[in-house]
C-alpha cells in the first residue's frame, strides 16, 4: 500500500497471539494447574492412607506385644522370685548363727575367722531342692567367699571387695550394695569359670547386718552377703521364645532378651530373633517395641516388636507412590497436551503445497457476489465467514494449499493432483447442498435468492512457484495460473467447470466415472498489456507471457524496480505488437452422477447462467475486444446521452478528443505533459459500435483522422490541463496499474483509459483516511478487505481501482435507464466526444 510514513506513522504495539495460540495457552495452564492438584492429591492421599494403616497396625500390635512379652517373662520371673526367697532364707540363717562381725579392713582370711556355719551345705541343698535354675548359693562374711554350694562353684577366699575383683565390673558394686542396704540384682553376665562357665547367669546379692534397731543399715553393723546365682542360659533353653502359635502370618514379631548398661548405654544381647543387628538397630528396636522387665528396678528385660511396623509407609512404598503418581499424571498431562495440540493444531498446508509445476488449481467464488454485498453486506459477512470455515475444512481434508487471490471475492487453491482438486470441489458442493449456509441471505432477500458458487479447475503446467522469504509462503505465478483464475468468470454455478487440460488428465488420476459435458469455448490471447476476460458469444481470456527468469528478476531488483508480471507491461516496447493468439479452449462441466447431492445441486442451479452472473460471471452481451494502448495511440470516450445537457450545442456534444497516453513505466514530467497537449496532430480512434456489459470505455489501436490542437476544449486552461494531466509518480503509477489489472479481470477497460480517474480516487481515499488515528485506520482497512474483497497489501490502490470500476458500472446503468434523445444518438460515423465534454458529463452525474 502506497502510504507515506510521514503522514501515516507506523504503529508499533504488542499483538495478541492468535486465537488458537490463546486456546492452547489457557488449556495448557489449566491442565498444568490441574496436574499439580492431582499430583498433590495423588501423592498425599495414598501416603495418608498408608500412615493410617500403620497407626492401626501399631495400635493393634501394642496389645499383642504386651501380652506376648508378659507370657514370655513369666518363667524368668518365677525363678527370680525363688532366688530372691532363697537369699532371704540365707539371711535369716546367718542372723541366727552370727557370732562376730568381720573387720572389713582386715585381710580376707582374717575376716572369715570365727565364722562357723557347719550345716550350710545341708541347708543350701534343702533350699535348692526342685530348683534346677538356681546354680549356686553362697555366704560371704566381709565380702569373702567362705561358704558356697556346690563346693566347686567358685574359689574359696575370693575377696569381692577387692577393687581388682571381677565383681567391681558390674553395677551395683559390692560396696554400693553395702551402702544401699537392700538386695540387688547383678548381671546377667557370662561366667568364664566355675559352675556356669560359658553360660549366662544373674546373681542376687543381699547384704546382711547385725540389726539391733529399726534404724537404717550401717557399714559398722555389716556382716557380709548372701548370694544366689540363677542360670539364665538354662532358662532360655527351657523356655524358648516361640511366638508362632500365638501370632498369625500378618502379625509376626521379633524378640530381644537384653540387659542395658546404664553407664555406657550399651545393650548386651542374651537372645534375639534379629539377624546381626547393629547398635543403632538395637536401640531403635527397643525404642519402638514393647519392653517388659524381668527383674524389678533392673535393666534386664525382654522386648517384643512386630515385624510390620512402618511397612506400609516405608521409604520403598513412598518412592513407589511418588514415582507412580508422577509418571502416571505426567503421562496423562502429556496425553492431554498432545490431544489439545492435535485438536487445536493449525493445518500445515505448506507441507502439501506443490513445490513445482504441474499442479491443479481450484478457484471458488460466489456468483453475483458484488450485488449480494450491496444488498445485504451484514449478512454476507456471516455467510462469507461460514464459507471460509467450509473451505478450510475441505482444504485440510484434501491436502490443498490456499494461494494468493486471483479474482475479487474468490478463493484459489492448488493441489498436487487433479483428483484432489476435483474431489475437493465435489465435497464442497455436497456439504453446501446438505448444509446450506445462505440462511441469513434468504431471511433478508427472500427464498428466491440463493448463494451460488462457481468452481473452476485447471491443470497448470506453464507456471512457476516462488517462495516468499519473509512469510515463508509460496506464490504461484505464470500464464496457467492467470488462465485458471480468469476461466472462473465463465464457470457455471453449482457444478465444476474444468479446462481441456483437466479433462485430458482425468483418466490418469482414476476419475473415469465423471460425466464430462462441454460448456463453452473461450479464446485465449497472450498479451503484455492486456488483462481480463471478455464475455459474449466469443469469450476471450487474456494471458500474460511467461515469467522473467531469475537473472532478470534479480537485475530488476538491483535496479530498484519491482519485477512483476503485471507491472511488466509498463516497461514493454510500445512500438511492437505484443498480442499472440492461442488456440481456442473448450471448457467442460464435471458431474459425478453417483453422488445424489451433486445431481441435486446441479438440478437446483438456474438453467440460464446469465440470470445469476455479475461482473464476476460473464454475460452474453455483444463482444467488446480488449484493445491495446501504446505510445502514440488514442483513447476514445464513447457518447453518453445523459451528458448532452452539459454541452453548449449539438455540435459540441459530438466532439471527441484523442489524448495520447503512454504505457511506459516512466511517469511523464511536466514538460512532457505540456508536449502532449501541444502536439501538432493527434491520432483519433473511431468510435466503437458495441459497448461492454461492464464499461462504456473502449480502446482501439487503429489510427484515424488527426485533430488539431485548437479543437481541444481545454486549450489555454492551465487548471484543467493540470487536472486532466496530473503528474503521477512512477512507483505509484505502477502500483495503481497492478491493482487495476487485478480488479478489472472481467472488464474491457484498460488502465490507460482511466489512469487519471484511478489516481484521483486514490488521492481522495488517501486524503480521506489521513486525519484518522492509526487504530481507526487499521480497523477501516480490515473492514474494506472483508467488504470489497481486496488484498491486504495495497488496500488504497485496490480500493481506488474498485471505485473506478463501480463508477463505470453505475455510468453504464444510468445510460441504460436514461431517456434517449434521437438528436443525441451517436452513430459509428460520428466523431467521439472531447475529454472536456466527458468531464462535464462526470460532474453533472455526481
Amino acid at each position: 500500500m502506497m502510504i507515506d510514513e510521514a503522514v501515516y506513522q507506523r504503529v508499533v504495539r504488542p499483538r495478541l497471539p492468535p486465537l488458537r495460540v490463546q486456546t492452547r495457552l489457557y488449556i495448557g495452564i489449566v491442565a498444568f494447574i490441574a496436574c499439580l492438584l492431582l499430583i498433590f492429591v495423588g501423592i498425599f492421599s495414598p501416603l495418608i492412607v498408608l500412615r493410617n494403616m500403620d497407626k492401626s497396625y501399631e495400635a493393634e500390635m501394642r496389645y499383642i506385644e504386651y501380652t506376648l512379652a508378659s507370657k514370655a517373662v513369666a518363667p524368668y520371673r518365677v525363678v527370680m522370685f525363688e532366688a530372691f526367697a532363697i537369699s532371704q532364707a540365707l539371711e535369716g540363717y546367718v542372723m541366727s548363727r552370727m557370732q562376730v562381725l568381720p573387720n572389713l579392713s582386715a585381710p580376707p582370711l582374717e575376716r572369715i575367722e570365727g565364722q562357723n556355719f557347719t550345716n550350710f551345705d545341708d541347708i543350701s541343698v534343702t533350699l535348692r531342692r526342685n530348683m534346677t535354675m538356681i546354680a549356686m548359693t553362697a555366704l560371704q562374711p566381709g565380702g569373702v567367699y567362705a561358704f558356697f554350694s556346690p563346693c566347686n562353684a567358685t574359689k574359696y577366699g575370693r575377696d569381692t571387695l577387692d577393687p581388682k575383683d571381677n565383681a567391681q565390673n558390674f553395677k551395683p558394686t559390692p560396696f554400693e550394695t553395702i551402702l544401699g542396704g537392700r538386695a540387688v540384682y547383678v548381671g546377667p553376665f557370662r561366667y568364664t569359670s566355675g559352675v556356669l562357665q560359658g553360660h549366662w547367669g544373674l546373681a542376687i546379692r543381699r547384704p546382711i547386718y547385725n540389726r539391733t534397731s529399726y534404724k537404717s543399715a550401717d557399714i559398722h553393723t555389716f556382716w557380709g552377703f548372701a548370694l544366689t546365682l540363677v542360670n539364665i542360659s538354662g532358662l532360655i533353653e527351657r523356655n524358648p521364645f516361640a511366638f508362632i502359635s500365638l501370632t498369625t502370618k500378618k502379625r509376626d514379631v521379633d524378640y530381644l532378651l537384653s540387659v542395658h548398661n546404664e553407664t555406657s548405654g550399651a545393650i548386651t544381647i542374651l537372645a534375639t530373633s534379629l539377624k546381626q543387628p547393629t547398635a543403632t538397630q538395637l536401640a531403635e528396636f527397643v525404642r519402638l517395641g514393647t519392653s517388659v522387665g524381668i527383674t524389678p528396678n533392673h535393666p534386664f528385660l525382654i522386648t517384643i516388636r512386630g515385624r510390620d511396623y512402618g511397612s506400609n509407609l516405608s521409604p520403598a512404598n513412598i518412592i513407589i507412590v511418588v514415582s507412580t503418581v508422577l509418571s502416571g499424571l505426567l503421562a496423562i498431562f502429556a496425553a492431554v497436551i498432545a490431544a489439545v495440540l492435535w485438536c487445536t493444531a493449525t493445518h500445515d498446508t505448506a507441507a502439501h503445497a506443490p513445490k513445482m509445476a504441474p499442479f491443479a488449481m481450484l478457484t471458488i467464488g460466489p456468483c453475483r457476489g458484488e450485488e449480494l454485498w450491496d444488498l445485504a453486506s451484514d449478512q454476507m459477512v456471516e455467510v462469507t465467514e461460514r464459507l471460509g470455515h467450509v473451505l478450510a475444512r475441505q482444504m485440510v481434508r484434501h491436502h490443498a494449499y490456499q494461494i494468493q487471490q486471483v479474482h475479487p471475492l474468490t478463493t484459489s487453491y492448488v493441489t498436487r493432483s487433479v483428483a484432489a482438486a476435483v474431489k475437493m470441489a465435489f465435497s464442497t458442493i455436497e456439504e453446501l447442498q446438505r448444509h446450506p449456509i445462505d440462511g441469513p441471505l434468504r431471511a433478508v432477500l427472500g427464498d428466491e435468492v440463493r448463494l451460488l458458487l462457481s468452481y473452476a479447475v485447471h491443470w497448470c503446467t506453464d507456471a512457476a512457484v516462488r517462495v516468499e522469504s519473509l512469510e515463508g509462503t509460496y506464490r504461484y505465478e505464470g500464464p496457467d495460473v492467470v488462465y485458471g483464475g480468469r476461466m472462473w468468470a465463465f464457470a457455471a454455478p453449482s457444478v465444476v467447470t474444468a479446462s481441456e487440460a483437466v479433462v485430458q488428465t482425468l483418466p490418469c488420476f482414476g476419475l473415469r466415472n465423471i460425466d464430462t459435458r462441454p460448456c463453452c469455448v473461450v479464446n485465449v490471447v497472450r498479451s503484455r498489456t492486456l488483462c481480463g476476460a471478455t464475455g459474449g458469444k466469443s469469450a476471450t481470456i487474456y494471458m500474460p507471457h511467461s515469467l522473467p527468469t531469475t537473472a532478470q528478476a534479480t537485475a530488476g531488483v538491483q535496479c530498484g524496480k519491482a519485477v512483476s508480471p503485471t507491472a511488466a507491461p509498463l516497461e514493454s516496447n510500445s512500438g511492437t505488437e505484443n498480442t499472440q493468439p492461442l488456440p481456442p479452449q473448450q471448457l467442460f462441466t464435471l458431474l459425478d452422477t453417483r453422488r445424489p447431492a451433486l445431481v441435486a445441486a446441479e438440478a437446483a442451479a438456474p438453467r440460464n447462467v446469465d440470470s445469476v452472473s455479475s461482473a464476476s460471471c460473464p454475460s452474453d452481451s455483444a463482444e467488446i475486444p480488449a484493445m491495446n494502448l501504446l505510445a502514440g495511440e488514442c483513447a476514445v470516450l464513447p457518447v453518453l446521452p445523459s451528458s448532452a445537457a452539459d454541452g453548449d450545442s449539438a455540435k459540441n456534444a459530438e466532439m471527441a478528443i484523442a489524448a495520447r497516453t503512454s504505457t511506459s513505466s516512466d511517469a511523464p514530467t511536466e514538460s512532457e505533459s505540456n508536449d502532449i497537449l501541444s502536439a501538432s496532430s493527434l491520432s483519433v480512434a473511431p468510435p466503437l459500435s458495441h459497448a461492454s456489459s461492464s464499461s462504456d470505455i473502449g480502446v482501439s489501436n487503429g489510427a484515424t483522422t488527426a485533430v488539431r490542437l485548437s479543437s481541444l476544449a481545454f486549450q489555454g486552461d492551465a487548471v484543467t490541463r493540470a487536472l486532466l494531466q496530473p503528474l503521477i509518480p512512477r512507483a505509484l503509477d505502477v502500483a495503481l496499474r497492478v491493482a487495476f489489472d487485478y480488479q478489472s479481470i472481467t472488464l474491457d477497460v484498460r488502465y490507460a483509459e482511466v489512469r487519471v480517474l484511478v489516481y484521483y480516487f486514490y488521492s481522495s481515499c488517501k486524503i480521506l483516511f489521513r486525519p484518522l488515528a492509526a487504530p481507526e485506520r487499521h480497523n477501516i482497512f480490515r473492514r474494506l478487505v472483508t467488504a470489497f474483497g481486496v488484498p491486504q497489501q495495497g488496500i488504497l490502490e485496490h480500493l481506488a481501482a474498485r471505485c473506478v470500476i463501480r463508477y463505470v458500472q453505475q455510468r453504464l446503468k444510468s445510460r441504460q435507464f436514461a431517456p434517449h434523445d434521437p438528436h443525441l444518438r451517436v452513430t459509428p460515423r460520428e466523431a467521439p466526444r472531447t475529454l472536456n465534454t466527458y468531464a462535464k458529463l462526470g460532474r453533472a452525474t455526481r
